[in-house]
């Protein structure tokens, strides 16, 4: 009979020891399983984390493309607009030139019409013309080729050289000197100036 109680308490001991144990692997399994899954949710935010830095560049990708094919379209445009700028300038100076009873001919007017057309699309692309004649003079926008003195008919400029000399140009600049005569026409670009208009001050 204690023989029997005995082997009752060694199979209950067996069996609290099995089940400890399979709780004891439980536990090992669980937190093997949380540290899988921190690492997981690890590698996750790293993914993530690259995709976004990639996402990112490939955007700035696409802006400096962008950017760039419109420096290049801008480039292109300007110098057809180079090339167009004398032809312009060549036609206005023609129209200076023809007699007063001659502008209502058919032709010549057929001609203003084109360069009239010409203008338009000139200040469709963003071209404009630099005012000179009765504006103050500004070097950032006007070059003084001839600096003629107001107290004499003499040109004050050396025949040598037809450019104002540096003195008579910061002399035009500090006194608000008015241009007197317009050489060539100067250009601005969308404002900034790609050609300074040639002046008399």
């Amino acid at each position: 009979m204690f023989q029997h109680k005995k082997d009752g308490h060694e199979k209950d001991d067996e069996i609290v020891k099995k089940a400890a144990g399979a709780e004891a692997d439980e536990t090992v399994e669980s937190e093997s399983d949380d540290s899988a899954l921190a690492e997981c949710q690890k590698k996750c935010a790293e993914y993530l984390s690259g995709w976004q830095r990639s996402q990112a560049d490939y955007q700035n990708l696409v802006k400096e493309t962008a950017s760039r094919r419109q420096e290049w379209a801008a480039f292109a445009g300007l110098e057809i607009l180079h090339g167009i700028l004398p032809i312009y300038d060549h036609l206005k100076l023609a129209f200076t030139h023809i007699p007063a009873e001659q502008k209502k001919i058919n032709w010549v007017v057929g001609i203003e019409h084109i360069k009239n057309q010409l203008k338009k699309f000139l200040e469709n692309q963003g071209i404009e013309e630099i005012k000179t004649v009765g504006q103050k003079f500004d070097p950032a926008l006007h070059e003084a080729v001839e600096h003629k003195d107001t107290h004499s008919t003499e040109n004050t400029h050396s025949t040598e050289n037809t450019s104002a000399d540096a003195g008579q140009v910061e002399e035009a600049k500090s006194s608000g000197k008015i241009i007197k005569k317009e050489i060539s026409t100067g250009y601005k670009l969308n404002g900034k100036v790609i050609q300074a208009a040639k002046v008399i001050i």
